[in-house]
């Protein structure tokens, strides 16, 4: 299961709480989804700290996508350091929206 779930996430943006879903209609336990596409050289610290204030988090490919109130916050954990990428959300739910319009495509 946790393959498939993999090869998804490398293919589109998963929300996590769908991921959860899966996980649990399974009967597995989903306890930390993100560590799923995580990488053992990856720092925890960017990644704790934007999941508390985050509305909703993506997983595609090695990036984790925050959803923040105001902003939108793609996170490319590296050793040592992260790639973060923020882009001021123009309107609450803007970029779930669009993101679900684009993969319906």
């Amino acid at each position: 299961m946790l393959d498939k779930i993999r090869s998804l996430v490398e293919r589109k943006p998963m929300e996590k709480a769908e991921i959860e879903r899966m996980l649990s209609a399974m009967r597995v336990p989903g306890d930390d989804v993100a560590q799923i596409n995580w990488r053992p050289d990856s720092d925890s610290f960017s990644y704790q700290q934007l999941s508390g204030r985050a509305l909703r988090i993506y997983l595609f490919r090695d990036e984790y996508i925050f959803e923040l109130e105001r902003a939108v916050v793609v996170e490319t954990p590296q050793l040592g350091n992260a790639s973060i990428l923020v882009h001021q959300a123009s309107k609450h739910g803007c970029f779930s929206r669009r993101l679900h319009q684009s993969l319906k495509r």
